[in-house]
């Protein structure tokens, strides 16, 4: 008897050629009309093959896995993707599985079974789940949930400029989905449109972690550039250190192409120099795609940033800036996106009235102080009739200056009538019509310009109060006495951070607690209540010396609103994961029963109107999940039973294996018996409780699999092979010719006649001999080192583990065998 480990020395051919993993099937399939038989061992999966006898089309290597091929849903670039279904829950799943072209490339390999790790060990909503992994035609696959809808690339193809709401609201469930994997240690390294996906529902899931990088400390380095030119970030041309921020750079340029219908720049390069040099002057979005919100341009150039720590320093502050960006445009409405002849037309226009343009900003404001203003802006309640304002004019104003005050005085006195009356629309028309004003001073315009801003943010339109807050920020200081306070109030507003009350200045004058009112507005269009709540109980406990000015008397009446709406929010607040149809109804009837009774503007209606969406998320999910299981019940116990009616499948045991112990007592016998797919079968019904036998369970499983390789090969391969050495069975008969070998049985013949015994009745070591016999010139050098693979499992299974060990020694040339093999060896010892 040949020892096992010398005969693998005999083949250092063999060893040497072979570097990789990926499993090809090698397999005979039968014509479907005729029954001719056909070699399928070289073909790709789901390849349309002619019969050669009666010509019948038939599509072969189909079978993956538990796994049937259905469709080809696409091509990657390294793989294939094709649609499936699940024969034994019934359900249609994706499968990816590696293509030829890298079937024999290690380092693609590693990067295929990492990407089934990296996202078989993540469960978010936004990134696509992964159901299993495995080896099909000796090549790797990854069974997925298939994803019916398009890819935002395909949306772009059929729509060219997407609508900017729903590009923000699809960019906070990516952004969310980003964080998980960077929560994880992981950065993707490849997002672009066509790896966002859509479900039937319009829910986001994010795919292809094939590229993805391990973060150590934060940050990775990758050892070669693989990437979309359009959006690959700027760091990873020099194959410089990455982290999160490289990620939100690819995903602001996607969005970038996905708002404007083009991408970031045009220009076709291999050059990585010439490439950086237009990624560091990129266009703003706004230059490109004018009709879009100021807010979504600022969060898209911020995330395109150069220079990495430009961009945003987590992912929670862009998903805030994209969701403040949302309800800008919800609360204010969208422009239709401009064609690119209009969008010329208007970029001439606006560059010829340049000058016109800046000198009406250059007299527009924002704030005022109480006391040395241009106007007597208090009331005395004892007065019969309101005392009309005096309005400063500049020095320009010259012998009008009392008729112009005069008119200034009655549109003051206008918009506070519209204010009181809750017609913020025109309140704000009028304060705007007077900080636009270039006769009067630029501390009235700057006064004119808070109100305008701060009636905006009460009408629930916090866009136009950053238009008006973006004005002021360009204006000179210079002879203004509140110039600069009214800078560091544009500069916050524009910023789109929250303000913290517990570092938020004194309230020392009416323009301060204005000031204030209007921060606690902005803190409250974000979504951040208490926060608001604080800064509105600072306006409340100011106290002047002298009376209120009117506009202030009215902001400090609406604190009441706000603080009565946010006790009826908040029972709303914080994650809601409803486990029943009753828990979503209920939380609909209170939300249905808030609505009439909310006061205030703006954030609260859209705060009410994306719960009631979410429950309607909630409500579907239910739905589907209660669905998806009593399918999935009924489909398993169907299988279950057709199974075990056809002898296929042992029946549980009973009593229940409770151990490691007892489970190989059980299967002992099917193991000398050399029934690897039965074991297999009978090990999916077993559920031990403990976690490491069930670890170990499925290194078993591994070992089985490839045994049942091993004998398939040797079906294949041995039909009518005279032997040199004769096969000894366990009762000491010998025969010296295979005749026939099927899954079950050998047929054999010698001298004492033809006899068919099953597999386990021929001695373990003379099983292992069969594999000499097998003619290696034919198969390439992967093939062959799967052979290798197959030989040890079946070895160790049968019994021969002194010849599977030192057998697999030879694995340390092929890392990708050896690491799975010391796992397995570690649990199995």
């Amino acid at each position: 008897m040949h020892d096992l480990g010398f005969f693998f020395i005999q083949h250092e051919n063999f060893y040497l050629e072979f570097s990789q993993m990926n499993l090809i099937e090698d397999e005979i399939a039968n014509c479907s009309v005729c029954q001719c038989s056909m070699d399928i061992s070289m073909l790709a999966p789901f390849t349309n093959v002619a019969c050669p006898e009666c010509g019948e089309h038939n599509r072969v290597n189909t079978d993956v896995g538990s796994y049937v091929l259905m469709k080809r849903q696409g091509i990657g670039g390294m793989s294939l993707v094709f649609g499936a279904v699940d024969k034994t829950l019934g359900r249609q799943v994706a499968i990816k599985i590696l293509n030829e072209d890298y079937s024999m490339d290690e380092k693609r390999i590693e990067q295929f079974e990492q990407e089934a790790r990296i996202t078989a060990a993540m469960s978010h909503p936004h990134i696509v789940k992964v159901f299993t992994v495995g080896q099909a035609f000796r090549r790797f696959f990854i069974a997925m949930e298939l994803v019916a809808g398009d890819s935002l690339e395909k949306k772009m193809e059929d729509e060219g400029k997407l609508p900017e709401s729903d590009i923000l609201q699809w960019a906070q469930q990516i952004a969310d989905g980003l964080n998980a994997a960077n929560e994880a240690g992981l950065i993707h390294r490849d997002i672009k449109p066509g790896n966002i996906l859509f479900d039937l529902e319009g829910h986001v899931k994010i795919v292809d972690f094939g590229l993805a990088l391990v973060t150590q400390g934060g940050k990775a380095q990758a050892d070669e550039i693989w990437a979309t030119p359009y959006y690959v970030p700027p760091e990873a041309l020099d194959n410089a250190e990455e982290d999160f921020r490289s990620d939100i750079y690819a995903l602001g340029a996607s969005l970038f192409h996905a708002l404007s219908g083009q991408p970031p720049f045009t220009t076709e390069t291999r050059s990585t120099t010439e490439l950086k040099d237009l990624k560091r002057d990129l266009p703003s979005l706004k230059e490109t795609a004018p009709w879009l919100s100021d807010e979504t341009c600022e969060v898209i150039d911020k995330s395109m940033s150069f220079e990495m720590d430009d961009r945003y320093d987590s992912y929670q502050e862009l998903i805030d800036a994209l969701h403040y960006a949302e309800s800008s445009v919800n609360n204010d409405g969208e422009k239709p996106p401009l064609g690119s002849a209009e969008r010329a037309k208007r970029r001439f226009k606006s560059k010829k009235k340049q000058g016109k343009l800046l000198a009406a900003v250059a007299g527009l404001g924002v704030l005022v102080v109480g006391g040395i203003l241009f106007l007597a802006f208090k009331n005395n309640e004892k007065q019969e009739e309101q005392e009309t304002p005096v309005v400063m004019l500049n020095s320009k104003s010259g012998n009008k200056a009392e008729k112009m005050s005069k008119s200034v005085g009655a549109q003051i006195t206008m918009a506070r009538g519209s204010l009181k009356n809750k017609n913020y629309a025109e309140a704000a028309k009028t304060y705007t019509k007077i900080a636009t004003d270039k006769k009067l001073s630029k501390d009235t315009a700057y006064w004119a310009a808070l109100q305008s801003a701060t009636v905006h943010l009460l009408n629930g339109s916090p866009r136009k109060a950053r238009t008006q807050f973006h004005q002021a920020f360009n204006i000179d200081t210079s002879d203004s006495t509140i110039g600069d306070r009214i800078k560091q109030t544009a500069k916050s507003f524009m910023s789109y951070q929250v303000t913290d009350p517990n570092s938020y200045p004194e309230v020392n004058d009416d323009i301060d607690a204005i000031i204030c009112f209007a921060t606690a507005l902005k803190n409250w269009s974000s979504g951040e209540t208490e926060k608001s709540l604080a800064l509105f109980q600072r306006v409340e406990q100011y106290n002047p010396s002298d009376d209120l000015s009117d506009e202030l008397q009215v902001y400090r009446s609406k604190i009441q609103d706000y603080k009565h709406d946010a006790a009826i929010l908040k029972s709303f607040r914080g994650n809601y994961s409803p486990m029943s149809m009753e828990d979503i109804r209920g939380r609909v009837a209170k939300l249905e029963s808030a609505k009439p009774k909310l006061r205030t503007k703006g954030r609260v209606q859209f705060d009410l109107k994306e719960w009631n969406t979410q429950c309607e998320l909630h409500e579907k999910r239910l739905k589907r999940e209660s669905k998806d299981a009593a399918i999935a019940k009924a489909k398993a116990k169907a299988a279950e039973l057709a199974k075990i009616a056809e002898n296929k499948v042992v029946e549980p045991p009973k009593p229940e294996i409770k151990d490691w112990d007892g489970l190989m007592q059980s299967i002992s016998e099917d193991l000398a018996g050399c029934h690897f797919e039965k074991v297999v079968q009978y090990l999916e019904l077993v559920n031990l409780p403990e976690d490491i036998d069930k670890l170990r369970k499925e290194q078993l499983k591994y070992l089985c699999r490839n045994a049942e390789e091993f004998k398939k090969n040797i079906r294949l391969n041995l039909k009518g092979i005279k032997l040199t050495n004769s096969i000894k069975l366990k009762d000491g008969s010998e025969f010296t010719t295979i005749v026939k070998i099927s899954v079950n049985e050998l047929d054999l013949k010698g001298e004492q006649g033809r006899r068919k015994v099953k597999w386990g009745e021929v001695e373990p070591g003379d099983l292992l001999e069969l594999y000499q016999y097998i003619d290696y010139s034919k198969l390439n050098t992967v093939k062959k080192g799967e052979r290798l693979e197959d030989v040890i499992c079946f070895a160790w299974l049968i019994g021969e583990k002194p010849r599977a060990e030192k057998a697999a020694k030879k694995l340390k040339l092929y890392p990708v065998i050896a690491n799975r093999w010391r796992d397995c060896m570690k649990l199995l010892k």
